[in-house]
């Protein structure tokens, strides 16, 4: 709106008196989101879509799997609607850009995510393997069926050993008290 009074004029205009439809664009088209596209025109870099709510996307031929414009053109004509996934809103410069390989990624993410759920519950939880001091509690096979448990061998000659040095060692000194005959010099 602008008035000038100088030359007596007043600019109005129609765009003015609406909202911005930016803000609804940009609530729409988020990032990642799915969405039909109509196909308006092929250009030297890739297609001009139609969106829904009324405003123009842009798909780099870069964004299609097939690769080339021509191949592009063989596989979509103009007028034909086509899923797409945004990549890009530009709400300054007033740009969308959109994506056919970026589609078809969200559906194989979205189609493993639903393998998974269907598979978790035949898993389970996971049962904890055993620590080193559950195994050594377990007994083995043949010590169960006869009630008897078998020291192991090193205790047992360990022992033996202890004893032993204890009666025979020259250089353990004789406890106080006891009696020891004197050395003759």
């Amino acid at each position: 709106m602008e008035v000038n009074k100088a030359e007596r004029r007043l600019s109005l205009g129609y765009k003015q008196l609406t909202e911005d439809p930016w803000i609804a664009f940009e609530e729409a088209y988020k990032v990642d989101t799915i969405t039909p596209a109509k196909v308006s025109k092929f250009t030297e870099k890739g297609v001009v879509v139609e969106l829904p709510l009324g405003c123009e996307g842009f798909v780099p031929t870069s964004q299609f799997p097939e690769g080339s414009l021509a191949k592009i053109s063989q596989s979509s004509k103009e007028g034909e609607e086509i899923q797409l996934a945004e990549i890009e809103f530009d709400k300054e410069n007033k740009r969308i850009l959109l994506s056919k390989k970026r589609l078809l990624e969200l559906e194989k993410q979205k189609e493993k995510e639903a393998e998974k759920a269907e598979i978790e519950p035949f898993l389970g939880e996971k049962k904890a393997e055993p620590t080193l001091g559950e195994i050594a509690e377990k007994d083995s096979p043949k010590e169960k069926s006869s009630g008897k448990q078998k020291r192991p061998k090193q205790e047992a000659s360990s022992k033996k050993e202890d004893e032993s040095d204890q009666e025979t060692s020259p250089e353990t000194p004789p406890a106080e008290g006891s009696a020891q005959e004197p050395s003759s010099q």
